[in-house]
C-alpha cells in the first residue's frame, strides 16, 4: 500500500519544515516526512529548503552565513499566522539532530533531502549519516538529492543505506539507472508519471521503487494510488489519506 509522506510536514496547513508541520503530519495520519537539509556557518545540519531564509522567516540571508543561534532569533511562520498549537519553539528552524529525537519517539518513515545542488556544504553526508546511525534510525531514513553526486557519496559511505535519486525531468530508464548505481528509489515529479505511466513498470522490472513529488491534487493522487506507486509526497496530507483509506 501507498505511503502517504508529508512534503516538508504537514505544508499545507502549517509552516514548511517545522516541528509544528512535523507533529502536525503524525497528529493527522502521514506514514512519513519529506525534509530537507542545509549547513550553518558553524557547520550544523538545519531543516530548511531555500538555501536563503527570506521566504520563509522574518529573516533575510544565506543559512551558510549565520549561525545555529543567529538563525533561532527568527521566526519560521512562512506567511502564516493563527496556527493551532504554536509555541515559540516549534516554528523555530529545527535541527536534524531536534528531529531525530522527536522522529524516534514515532513510527514515521522519513526521507532527508540533501539540498547541495547550489551550496556545496562540506561534511553534510558524513554528519547526517552519524546522526542518524547514533540513533539506529537506517532503516526508517531514506536519503535524497537532485545532486546525484551527493547521493554516491553516501553509498560510498555506507551501501546499505537506502537513497532516491530525485529529478525535475524525465530521464531514459529510471530503474536502470537506479540500479547501475545501487539506488533503491526513483523520485521524480508526480507529472512526469501521468504522461509516461511506462516508467512506473520499468521501475518495477528492475526491483526499483517510486516515491513522486508534490502531488497535491485529488485526480492525481488517486491516479498514483491506484498504480500502487511507493509514495506519494504531498503538501496536503488529509486529502490524501481520505483517498487511500
Amino acid at each position: 500500500m501507498s505511503l502517504i509522506i508529508a512534503h516538508r510536514g504537514y505544508s499545507g496547513k502549517f509552516p514548511e519544515n517545522t516541528m509544528l508541520a512535523f507533529q502536525k503530519s503524525l497528529e493527522y495520519g502521514a506514514d512519513g516526512i519529506e525534509l530537507d537539509i542545509q549547513l550553518t556557518k558553524d557547520s550544523k545540519i538545519v531543516i530548511c529548503h531555500d538555501e536563503e531564509i527570506d521566504r520563509t522567516s522574518n529573516g533575510k540571508g544565506f543559512i551558510r552565513d549565520y549561525t545555529l543561534a543567529e538563525l533561532r532569533e527568527f521566526e519560521f511562520r512562512n506567511n502564516m499566522y493563527d496556527l493551532e498549537d504554536e509555541t515559540e519553539d516549534n516554528i523555530k528552524i529545527p535541527t536534524l539532530d531536534e528531529f531525530l529525537n522527536w522522529l524516534n519517539t514515532t513510527e514515521l518513515m522519513v526521507n532527508i533531502e540533501f539540498k547541495t545542488s547550489i551550496i556545496e556544504y562540506d561534511g553534510i553526508v558524513e554528519k547526517a549519516i552519524e546522526l542518524v546511525k547514533e540513533r539506529e534510525l537506517e532503516d526508517r531514513v531514506i536519503f535524497s538529492s537532485f545532486n546525484h553526486n551527493t547521493i554516491k557519496e553516501v553509498k560510498e559511505l555506507d551501501s546499505s543505506l537506502r537513497c532516491g535519486f530525485l529529478t525535475v525531468a524525465n530521464i531514459l530508464d529510471p530503474g536502470a539507472y537506479c540500479q547501475a548505481h545501487q539506488v533503491e528509489y526513483y523520485h521524480p515529479a508526480y507529472v512526469s508519471l501521468l504522461h509516461t505511466p511506462e516508467i512506473m513498470n520499468e521501475c518495477q522490472e528492475q526491483g526499483i521503487k517510486i516515491n513522486a513529488y508534490t502531488v497535491n491534487e485529488p485526480k492525481h493522487i488517486q491516479i498514483l494510488l491506484d498504480l500502487n506507486i511507493s509514495g506519494i509526497i504531498t503538501n496536503e496530507i488529509e486529502e490524501a489519506i481520505q483517498l487511500k483509506h
